[in-house]
């Protein structure tokens, strides 16, 4: 139990590092502390709410903003986080998964799960790496979830909270947040370091 309990803050730790370490990237400062609140509370989230950890990309976003650090940077910061916290653990289950199917006779049930979980999680992953990597695709995916809002909203019987223009606006931001991050790929090495120390702890 308590090498349960160790491995665990310590993955917290990590996993607030990696996130301090991209808000210093970004040219923020906050608090380790609250760094380390923000890391607990998203990561419960995507325990509680496993919606391809969208609920913790979320709430870390939402109260990142509270810190006075610009929504859109928010985004870029959450995105980048959770690719390094999310990917090489993805990248693990491949490792141990494969090698698993050698050794042991497996239920054709149990293959099949398996596999559908593996081809979830490259999915994701490769959405990830697009919204990191292009542009084009960042903006379509900022006018989408802004369709998927608005249209939430419309349902409540209100108006649209976001017009073309903010949303335009916001999406352009959003790509500016990105593009600082990836002109900062030799700063990146130390949060990608801590990501894959997570791991392995």
């Amino acid at each position: 139990v308590a090498g349960a309990l160790s491995a665990s803050a310590s993955s917290y730790l990590i996993i607030g590092g990696i996130l301090s370490s991209l808000i210093k990237i970004m040219g923020y400062r906050v608090g380790f502390k609250r760094v380390f609140q923000i890391s607990i509370v998203s990561t419960t989230i995507n325990y509680v709410i496993t919606a391809a950890g969208l609920g913790g990309l979320i709430i870390k976003a939402y109260i990142l903003v509270k810190e006075r650090i610009p929504l859109s940077r928010c985004m870029s910061i959450s995105i980048i986080h959770g690719f390094l916290t999310n990917t090489i653990f993805v990248l693990l289950i491949y490792i141990g998964f494969f090698p698993l199917m050698r050794s042991e006779t497996l239920p054709v049930a149990h293959l099949m799960v398996g596999f559908i979980v593996l081809a979830l999680a490259a999915i994701l992953t490769w959405l990830t790496l697009k919204l990191i990597i292009s542009t084009e695709f960042r903006r379509r995916a900022v006018f989408f979830a802004a369709g998927i809002i608005n249209r939430l909203i419309k349902l409540s019987g209100k108006k649209n909270i976001w017009q073309t223009q903010e949303v335009e606006r916001f999406a352009k931001h959003l790509n500016e947040g990105m593009n600082t991050l990836k002109e900062k790929k030799p700063e990146l090495t130390r949060p990608a370091m801590l990501a894959a120390l997570d791991k392995k702890t």
